[in-house]
């Protein structure tokens, strides 16, 4: 396993489509994972988006979820996911929680 970590802060715009490109090719390898608070880097993958995670702190645990599917397809038709980002449309969205090493806290059973 390989962890990089990459600050995209302070990256010029240009590059980003680039980053997202070696991103994309990389992930045909192995398994990237992206962390980001940046509208025009999710823009930079295009008309075909990354799987997208949203992580939420609810009730003092982290709350994982992959936004995905119809609800997903449907907004992508009209917006790019930095424009869903942005607008706090991605948290809104109904999916399944996945809670990281606690018992839920959406409903108290474990998970």
């Amino acid at each position: 396993m390989r962890i990089m970590k990459l600050e995209v802060k302070g990256f010029r715009s240009s590059m980003l489509p680039i980053v997202a490109e070696y991103a994309r090719d990389a992930a045909n390898r192995s398994q990237v994972i992206l962390t980001t608070h940046s509208p025009e880097f999710l823009d930079a993958f295009g008309t075909e988006p990354p799987t997208t995670t949203v992580a939420e702190w609810i009730n003092g645990e982290t709350m994982l979820r992959v936004v995905s599917g119809d609800d997903l397809g449907y907004w992508l038709g009209k917006y790019s996911l930095g424009e869903l980002f942005r607008s706090k449309q991605l948290e809104s969205m109904q999916s399944e929680y996945s809670c990281l090493n606690c018992k839920s806290a959406l409903d108290g059973n474990p998970t």
